[in-house]
């Protein structure tokens, strides 16, 4: 019984961490356009960092980049770039170590405990409502 609770478990969490950070992009976009940014590649902590270069609005940057600088928010990036580029981080495992040195080998890899994903994934809905409260 605890198979496909955890399988969907990870089907949720997973999904919801793909688009989050969408959501967390368009908003780059939003603040790129609405500021003539000309962000190449546009994501969400490009457009920040344009932001404060820009000296446009210092007041909202300061507040984005505390968003986009938090612990929360930077485990979750973690998550969501080794969910989509490199292993599932809720999956038990081996990894490459040593990767660029002639003698690579494989070690335990981190294991990341539903537990912690429910703690970040509620921080970082505070964090995305954050955003949206600084960004009207």
């Amino acid at each position: 019984m605890h198979y496909p609770r955890k399988a969907w478990f990870d089907f949720y969490s997973d999904t919801l961490y793909y688009k989050l950070f969408s959501a967390w992009d368009v908003l780059g976009h939003l603040i790129d356009a609405q500021y003539a940014l000309k962000v190449k590649h546009v994501d969400f902590g490009r457009a920040v960092t344009a932001l404060g270069k820009s000296q446009q609005a210092p007041n909202v940057y300061a507040d984005l980049a505390q968003i986009a600088s938090s612990p929360h928010f930077q485990k979750a990036k973690d998550i969501r770039n080794d969910i989509t580029h490199n292993y599932l981080p809720n999956v038990p495992g081996l990894t490459v170590s040593n990767r660029h040195s002639p003698t690579w080998s494989l070690s335990p890899k981190r294991y990341v405990y539903a537990n912690e994903i429910v703690e970040n994934v509620d921080h970082v809905m505070r964090l995305f409502g954050s955003t949206l409260t600084c960004l009207s």
